[in-house]
């Protein structure tokens, strides 16, 4: 049987390598699409260096939303947690150490690593600074402070292209409710478009696994009167999120093993044999 792997917030794209390169391998997945999402043009361009070479995967520089229609992206301050609710985040103000300029990378860990300087650049860049130089530490494969200038007025937001999940997918993923399908939700606060979205249109019974973390929609002020709705249209509808994050990843669910389970019981249901075992 074929798996869907679905990646919305894909950041860094480090759970999506834990997927498809942990643990499909361990249960023996081989047959296997893979699609990433990212709002921000820089962390979509990252991902697309590193998970690019894999034929498997598309990384879509798109953001769900309620409206097939552009959409601004409100930066965080450290780059973790970018929304299109303005709310949830105070604007980006990079951390001035002293008089000439120089600030320590108050960035996400992986832009630090000094293969990776033009998307430091581009960060830096999209905040209206511009990077004059930086100390690199070669003994480990770091950079260090950074010496930079205005370069212009601080962006506080990006546009970028916003899609109804239920029409994308219909219209990208053909064959989707004849597969497996695992998706992992992490898009600060935007789960409550998206669940209500697959919810109204019947698409919640053909995701096998939903991961990730569920439930950013507590952060964002302008959606406080949506809490309760999003609590329980999630618990009317049997919705069960397992926790699958990089941010203490000792306490996330054995998705490997739930993974397989739910393969089993999956292919059984339809008179197939399953072959696939944990390694």
């Amino acid at each position: 049987m074929k798996v869907n792997y679905f990646d919305l917030g894909l950041y860094s794209g480090v759970e999506m390598k834990e997927m498809l390169y942990h643990f499909f391998p361990q249960i023996g997945v081989t047959d296997y699409s893979a699609h990433g999402f990212e709002a921000c043009e820089v962390f979509c361009d990252f991902c697309r260096d590193k998970l690019g070479d894999d034929e498997n995967v598309k990384i879509h520089h798109l953001a769900i939303n309620d409206k097939n229609e552009d959409v601004k992206l409100y930066y965080a301050k450290n780059a973790l947690g970018n929304s299109i609710y303005k709310s949830k985040n105070k604007p980006y103000e990079p951390r001035l150490m002293d008089e000439q300029g120089t600030v320590a990378l108050d960035a996400p860990g992986f832009l630090i690593d000094t293969k990776n300087v033009n998307h430091i650049q581009k960060f830096f860049l999209n905040h209206g600074f511009e990077i004059l130089k930086y100390c690199v530490d070669f003994k480990n494969n770091s950079i260090g402070d950074f010496e930079i200038a205005k370069a212009g007025e601080q962006k506080r937001h990006e546009v970028t292209k916003g899609i109804v999940f239920s029409e994308w997918l219909k219209n990208n993923v053909p064959d989707f409710k004849e597969c497996f399908n695992i998706l992992k939700i992490n898009i600060e606060g935007a789960e409550y478009v998206f669940f209500k979205d697959i919810i109204e249109n019947n698409l919640l019974e053909h995701f096998d696994v939903l991961c990730g973390t569920g439930h950013d929609i507590e952060k964002v002020p302008e959606l406080s009167n949506k809490v309760e709705e999003y609590k329980r249209m999630l618990d009317e509808n049997g919705v069960k999120i397992y926790r699958f994050t990089d941010w203490k990843p000792e306490k996330n669910d054995p998705l490997d093993k739930i993974i397989l389970e739910k393969l089993r019981i999956k292919m059984m249901s339809k008179g197939e044999q399953c072959t696939f075992q944990r390694t």
